[in-house]
């Protein structure tokens, strides 16, 4: 992180956004103007679908004992549209009304961190919870229920607030550069608001061409001023004309590393239950990542990392979930390096090594979207296909690389890698309960295996 604190040595705090807390460095410090627009955009975020705000949308539908009709604001809508890709893609397991769950875990509003005595007998989708197929209609961006409904939007709901801070900071470069976007950069979106000399969103990675092309860049004054990366407690923005190094945080000891990342341009996210969990109980360990189906934590997997090269990525569509021939890579079986005294040791006594040749004799290399991988949900509920009758509605990835990543992420905890690579142009890695790594062979990382 030294080369980055030289390279964007601005940092802009928002401590206390979304629970996690926000960062955003920058080549160049944010003007008084945008700093204060970021913040009242953060707020209004909160307020909308926060479940741990009493005064948020999200709460006032769960308060509403008979449902109703719950109007969203228009920035809304790709939120939207990703929990519809992300809920077909994994049959279910991933559900935006698995808010329900999480409080009867311990982990409410009240932060009580107790589970409740009777969870076991309510838990998921299978003892009907409510599920954000059956029970929520959505007409654009506003949501009908006709019971109370716990929405919790924590799958990818980090990623897509920073993609629309991205559009912020990169309209803001956009208007004090002389390169302004054309109709063919941009997409058109429900974001316009954050657009004022245009009708569509500017890109995140606007200027990323001109910052590699020498011809295009002598028509900046200094085109690195517009690099960044935005880091919402592990979901990142990255704009940069070199990679940056990112340490793949080992969940069984957060102070160490099992690998470290190179990223430059796109959307790198990690998620893992080490930084949210709460004990154990009734056989559970208790965190928050958990299968929507039977409402119970996931504890095949330790920690997982998806990439998403916003240049390349396409536009996602839910029917793709029936079997597209996209593909993320060979995935290959490695072991993460567990010293014999039991701790977990440290970079300088492992072998560093790329995830393509991170390979156990005799491990499983198949193709991605094969149905035979070897991956830890192969036999279980997670595993379920999506309906045949998933909607129709694209997401535009392009615009929004770090909701896709986020929500990619978390559904690695519940559904097979391959079934996930219908839907986008990504790359990932998985740590397993047993220590054992599964990764893409494109992964842009390397890890510090056991020979």
């Amino acid at each position: 992180m030294v080369e980055l604190s030289r390279r964007m040595p601005y940092i802009t705090a928002f401590p206390r956004a979304l629970g996690t807390g926000l960062l955003i460095h920058t080549a160049r410090p944010l003007d008084d103007e945008l700093h204060v627009r970021i913040g009242d955009f953060i707020d209004e975020y909160e307020s909308v679908i926060s479940r741990f705000r009493n005064d948020s949308l999200v709460a006032a539908m769960a308060k509403a004992e008979h449902g109703g009709a719950f109007a969203f604001p228009d920035w809304t809508l790709p939120l939207f549209m990703l929990c519809d890709v992300l809920a077909a893609a994994s049959a279910g397991a991933i559900d935006p009304c698995i808010g329900e769950d999480m409080i009867r875990l311990g982990y409410g509003a009240d932060l009580t961190f107790t589970m409740q005595p009777d969870a076991a007998n309510h838990l998921g989708a299978i003892h009907g919870r409510p599920t954000w197929e059956h029970d929520v209609a959505r007409d654009g961006t506003t949501l009908r229920t006709i019971r109370p409904a716990q929405l919790d939007f924590g799958a990818c709901g980090k990623g897509y607030l920073v993609d629309l801070l991205g559009m912020m900071l990169c309209e803001s470069f956009s208007q004090d550069s002389s390169i302004k976007p054309t109709s063919a950069d941009t997409t058109s979106s429900a974001c316009t608001e954050f657009s004022t000399t245009s009708e569509s969103p500017v890109s995140p990675f606007e200027h990323m061409d001109d910052m590699h092309d020498p011809i295009s860049s002598q028509q900046h004054e200094n085109p690195a001023d517009h690099e960044f990366l935005i880091d919402a407690g592990g979901d990142m923005l990255i704009n940069s004309r070199d990679p940056i190094d990112i340490a793949l945080e080992d969940p069984a000891d957060t102070s160490n590393a099992v690998g470290i990342a190179r990223i430059s341009s796109g959307a790198f996210c990690a998620s893992a239950p080490s930084r949210r969990h709460w004990g154990e109980a009734h056989g559970l360990r208790l965190h928050h990542l958990l299968n929507a189906i039977d409402g119970q934590p996931v504890n095949n997997v330790a920690a997982t990392w998806i990439y998403v090269n916003a240049k390349t990525a396409a536009t996602v569509n839910a029917d793709a979930s029936a079997g597209a021939e996209s593909e993320a890579g060979t995935i290959a079986d490695a072991k993460i390096s567990a010293p014999s005294d039991g701790s977990q040791g440290t970079t300088s006594n492992r072998n560093a090594r790329s995830a393509s040749d991170a390979q156990l004799p005799g491990a499983n290399l198949l193709s991605a979207n094969s149905s035979g991988v070897n991956s830890p949900n192969a036999s279980t509920p997670n595993a379920a296909h999506a309906s045949d009758s998933s909607p129709a509605a694209a997401f535009p990835s392009i615009l929004y690389p770090t909701a896709l990543t986020d929500g990619l992420a978390t559904a690695l905890f519940v559904t097979k890698p391959q079934r996930l690579a219908s839907l986008a142009d990504f790359s990932c890695a998985q740590l397993l309960a047993d220590r054992r790594m599964v990764a893409s062979r494109n992964f842009p990382g390397t890890f510090f295996t056991a020979e």
